[in-house]
Order: structure tokens, then sequence, then C-alpha cells
């Protein structure tokens, strides 16, 4: 594998795992503050609308309060106490004025209450301005027995006369000298509780708020399931923890089968529970957001760390292979190299002095040829002198072979003319 290919290789493991690591610590740092921020919101939401319940409810119990305060309604109502006052006709006559007025008085209500009505001394139901109520026993209800002596809110139970969830006021009716002659009950409008928990604000497209009892039976309507209020009882993680009287929060299930992130408080004054939930992938939509968006941005730098890992590795892989063919060059025993080295790096001083090698190799070598050269033409003019001394020598050795034959024969002819003179003399 090319030093090129192993460079780009090294820097491009490194930088993803560095962006990696970041984006995900990045991720889940955003995706916790997102988290501790829906929770802050929904805590908010929580003591609000618990303020808000307690607001109406005091409010309500100031709206009895006055009604039993009033002089001219508490003694129209001594009045029809009073046997020996009037006869039967004109206490019934009486008996019917006075429910129009109590109906006038929850008409100046507004809604806030759905029925009022004046439990006798003995316990029963005596004037209600729903005329079915009347003469109904009351006295083993908390709500009568607490309001002979001070006003009481009964908490959120089921009424079995309203047939639904209820919450009811009792506050004492005294006469002048302070006595308690009746105890005046308004049933609460559970539509305006309702509505409250209903308000959206802060809770986005999934949230909502409702009031779960110590029975596990939610007691305000579902913001997406109709009839809910008394007939459906939730066991969800949040539920359970609120009913043992914590505050807390969490993310969980909810009756929905939805994963949400949820904030309980258990509200003693009213014996139920207040939950706040919106659903975990609504209040984490912006991290999704944000993932995406750095998937799309961790391509981009991926992307542009790739090439400039590319480019930089050109920049220290181009001049090791210039080397390595100037080094191939030289091999060669060709020694015209010249390096362009415009980096001050380590590598730039390299090339420099590998330039400064081959040119320094390139005047040995021409000096190497020049004494080369002398010493050839020195050699062979000396050769020829050799040649020249050789041909001498043996110019001269055959003149003497010649010269020694010439004697030779001459020796031999002198010989036979000798032998012949003996002969001729003999």
């Amino acid at each position: 594998m090319k030093i090129g290919t192993k460079l780009l290789i090294f820097f491009s493991v490194i930088a993803i795992i560095a962006v990696l690591f970041t984006s995900i610590v990045l991720f889940f740092t955003a995706s916790n503050a997102m988290q501790e921020r829906a929770i802050a919101q929904l805590e908010s939401i929580v003591v609000l609308k618990e303020s808000h319940l307690t607001s109406f409810i005091e409010e309500e119990i100031g709206d009895l309060e006055s009604i039993a305060l009033d002089d001219l309604f508490v003694n129209e109502y001594k009045i029809m106490l009073d046997d020996h006052l009037i006869h039967q006709y004109e206490k019934t006559q009486l008996h019917n004025e006075f429910r129009k007025r109590l109906n006038v008085k929850l008409t100046t209500m507004g809604q806030d209450f759905i029925e009022l009505y004046i439990i006798n001394f003995d316990g029963h139901v005596h004037i209600s301005t729903d005329q079915n109520q009347e003469g109904k026993i009351k006295t083993k209800d908390e709500y009568f027995i607490k309001g002979l002596t001070q006003s009481f809110v009964q908490k959120f139970h089921y009424s079995l006369t309203l047939r639904q969830p209820a919450i009811t006021i009792a506050t004492p009716i005294k006469d002048s000298k302070n006595n308690v002659i009746a105890v005046l009950a308004g049933n609460v409008n559970l539509r305006e509780i309702n509505n409250l928990m209903q308000e959206r604000h802060g809770l986005g497209e999934t949230g909502e708020t409702y009031l779960v009892n110590s029975f596990n039976y939610m007691i305000t309507d579902s913001r997406f399931e109709k009839g809910y209020a008394l007939k459906k009882t939730i066991y969800t993680e949040g539920v359970k923890d609120c009913l043992n009287k914590n505050n807390g929060f969490g993310v969980y299930d909810n009756y929905r089968d939805n994963v949400v992130i949820g904030v309980y408080k258990w509200l003693s004054e009213h014996n139920v529970c207040l939950i706040a939930e919106i659903d975990q992938e609504e209040a984490l939509r912006p991290v999704k957001d944000l993932r995406n968006t750095i998937i799309i941005l961790n391509f981009v730098i991926m992307s542009l760390i790739i090439f400039f890992g590319y480019m930089f590795s050109k920049t220290i892989t181009n001049p090791i292979l210039e080397l390595t063919n100037a080094a191939d060059q030289i091999a060669k025993d060709d020694f015209d190299i010249n390096i362009k080295a415009q980096s001050n790096d380590e590598l730039g001083k390299l090339s420099r002095s590998f330039n400064t090698m081959a040119n320094d190799l390139q005047k040995s070598k021409l000096n190497l040829e020049e004494i080369v050269r002398d010493r050839t033409k020195e050699l062979t003019k000396k050769i020829t002198q050799l040649e020249k001394f050789h041909k001498y020598v043996v110019d001269r050795e055959l003149k003497m072979l010649e010269q020694k034959k010439k004697i030779k024969e001459l020796t031999s002819q002198l010989k036979k003319e000798n032998d012949k003179k003996k002969k001729n003399t003999i």
C-alpha cells in the first residue's frame, strides 16, 4: 500500500473518530438539555395549575361564605324555620320563593356551581336549586358534619346523587346570635377545573395535564379520549409514585402507551395527583432536527477532511516520490537532477541536500572522467612507446637471426670449400 494511501486512511480514521465522538457527546448533551428543559417547563405548568386550582377553590369558598353571611338571606331562611309565624300554604310559597332566590344566587355565580342547597340541622336537604334533591339525607356526609362548624371542602369524590366526580363545599349558616341553624352546600362545577386542566399553553401538540384520585381513577377528562373521568384507571409509573404521596418526574409509558416525559405532584389539600406530560418524541424533536443537521455537517466535514487530507498527503508523498525517482536516476548513473524544494520543512531540507549530493556526484563523475581520460591518454602514449620499442627489438632480433643465418651459410660454404680443397690436395 502506498504511503499516500496510508496517510489518507490514517487522517480519515482519526478525523472520523473525532467527529463521531464530538457528535455523540453533542447529541446526548443536547438530549439531556432538552429533556431538562421539558421537565422544567412541565414543573412550572404543574405549579401554575396547582395555584389556579387552589385559587379557584378558595374563590368558590368565598362565594359560598358571602351567601351564608348575607343577613337578608339568613333572615328569610329563619322565617321559613318558624312554624308559628306562617301557615303551611304560606310556608310552601315562601319555600318556592326561597328556592328561586337560591337559583338567582346560583346564576349570579356564573357556572362555578352546578347546585346550591341548604341542609337543615337534622341532615336533610331542605332547599335545593335542584328540587329533586330536596329531602335527601346527608347526615353521614363529611362535608355536612364538618360544615356545621366551619367552611369545609370535601375533596374530589364520586357523588352518587350527581353520578359524576364532584367537589362539595359547605359552610355554616349562623343567626345573629352566631348559632348554627343550617349548612349551605354547593357542588362545584368541575367543568371549570376540566377547562383548567385542558388549557394547552406551553404543552405543545401532545402535552396534557389531568388529575388522578387515590383510587387511580382519572377525575378530569383526557385531552385525547372522551369519557375517561372516573371510568379510566391509570397505573403508569408516574401515577404509582405520585399516589405514594411523592413529587417527581420521569420518562415512562403513559395511559395511551406513548413514551412521555412526565412531572407529577401530590396535592394533599385536594387528595389528588396533578400530572403533566408531553410525548418524548415531541419534546426531543429539536434534538432530532439537530441530529439530522449533525449528520449533514459530519458528512460535509468528513468530505472536507478527506479532501484536505488527500491534499496534505500529496505535500508529503510528492517530495518523497521525487526523491525516489531521483534515487532511481542516480542508480542509473544519471546525476542530472534538480528536485524542486519549495517547503522549509524536513522534506524541503532533504530535497535540497539531495540536490547538493547529486551535484557533488555529478562533479565527482566529471572529475573522475577527466582523470580517467588523462590516465588513458598517458597509458595510450606509453603503450605506443612500448609498441615502438617492441618493434625495434623484434626487428633487431630478426636482423640478428638473419645475420646468424648468413654467417652459418658462409661457414658451411667455407667448410665445403675447405673440404673440397683437401680432397684436391690428396
